[in-house]
């Protein structure tokens, strides 16, 4: 196979990552952000025949991202595809869906909410906006001026600070909002070439930690005024970050070579490997960090209920796993599984794992009252 070397998509592919790259395949669906389309991987990686590819999806676009509330009462959700798709939400633990009433389609890459859930923020990444919510999703506002291709967003607990990254090269930005999303700031960033894939901040909006495509990792303790790049020798591929309420404890995940999970008990300042070795592409956290969830390309679930320490397999099927989020007491979890297009929720602390059957084609209407009390979507 000869391939041109002009960049064939979005995600600047073929890159030859760290010049190991000579085998072309075609992905089906490696990421939330890269449905459909040709990369360059390693010899050594394998994969399924094209004969094995899903026929049937009770979805027809990619789901990208999804968010959980303190409580895990309310869930938010998002679809990405070439012609576009919405964001889906629910008030009760994930027993049914609507959508996002008001929210135009879009590329949609990432969600964040508050911890009670009244405030979201989900990225088109078309281009187009970051799009607000104040009150659980009934109505939604594109309040950044901007449009760029959003790779990541993440919130604090009270919806009060934001930060928003963008995965394109040539647009490697970060804007931050410490306003409920009002106004934003271009963050002075380390100089990097990164493709910036994760991000995450703890419940104050003073740690933060965001990951890139390549092996470089920004961790900020000041609530985004200044940043520290930390190159992550042997890994690559950095694509899912977690961190404890109180930003002591954060943790992201290694796709290849190392193909650990990295974590820190110091908020940030050091990690160190953990886990068993896995494609690593996602991890959720409960609010201390004692509950973790971690997941990987072609693995099951992985749970961990020692602070990381040890982790062992769940019930869980095999996946893709793009996106994975924990309630507070680590319950109620939730997990994307890219490559069967399924949703999956567990009810208790990640043992096992109930495919979501179904998702709501009307819009939402009014997900609840003002206070968020509200039986159904």
């Amino acid at each position: 196979c000869v391939w041109n070397a002009r960049k064939m998509n979005s995600r600047d592919e073929p890159n030859n990552l760290q010049g190991k790259e000579y085998c072309v395949a075609y992905a089906i669906q490696n990421s939330a952000s890269n449905p459909g389309t040709w990369s360059d991987q390693r010899c050594s990686d394998t994969n399924k025949f094209v004969c094995k590819v899903p026929l049937t999806f009770n979805h027809d676009a990619s789901w990208s991202s999804i968010a959980v509330s303190s409580t895990g009462q309310r869930l938010a959700l998002t679809g990405w595809s070439a012609t576009g798709d919405y964001v889906y939400l629910s008030n009760n633990f994930g027993a049914t869906w609507k959508r996002a009433p008001t929210l135009p389609k879009g590329m949609w890459t990432s969600v964040a909410m508050s911890s009670d859930g009244r405030v979201l923020a989900a990225a088109d990444g078309s281009p187009g906006h970051i799009w607000f919510s104040r009150d659980f999703g009934k109505s939604w506002h594109a309040r950044f001026e901007y449009k760029y291709s959003w790779a990541a967003v993440a919130i604090s607990g009270d919806g009060r600070y934001m930060m928003a990254v963008q995965g394109v090269a040539g647009q490697l930005q970060m804007w931050q909002s410490s306003s409920f999303g009002n106004y934003w700031l271009l963050a002075h960033l380390p100089l990097t070439n990164a493709l910036w894939r994760s991000a995450s901040m703890s419940s104050t909006g003073r740690y933060r930690i965001l990951t890139a495509a390549n092996n470089e990792v920004l961790v900020s303790n000041d609530f985004g005024a200044s940043y520290t790049l930390k190159t992550v020798s042997g890994a690559s591929q950095l694509l899912g970050t977690a961190m404890s309420a109180d930003g002591s404890r954060q943790s992201f995940t290694a796709m290849e070579d190392s193909m650990r999970i990295y974590s820190s008990t110091d908020a940030g300042a050091t990690f160190t490997q953990s886990g068993p070795i896995e494609s690593w592409t996602a991890i959720g956290f409960s609010q201390t960090g004692k509950y973790q969830t971690a997941g990987g390309a072609g693995s099951v679930l992985y749970r961990s209920s020692d602070f990381g320490a040890t982790f062992t397999p769940t019930h869980s099927a095999v996946g893709d796993w793009g996106a994975i989020k924990l309630a507070d007491d680590g319950r109620l979890q939730a997990a994307i599984d890219t490559l069967g297009n399924i949703v999956y929720i567990s009810s208790n602390s990640g043992l096992d794992w109930t495919r979501v059957s179904s998702m709501g084609t009307s819009p939402g209407g009014t997900p609840g009252g003002d206070d968020g009390s509200g039986s159904g979507l």
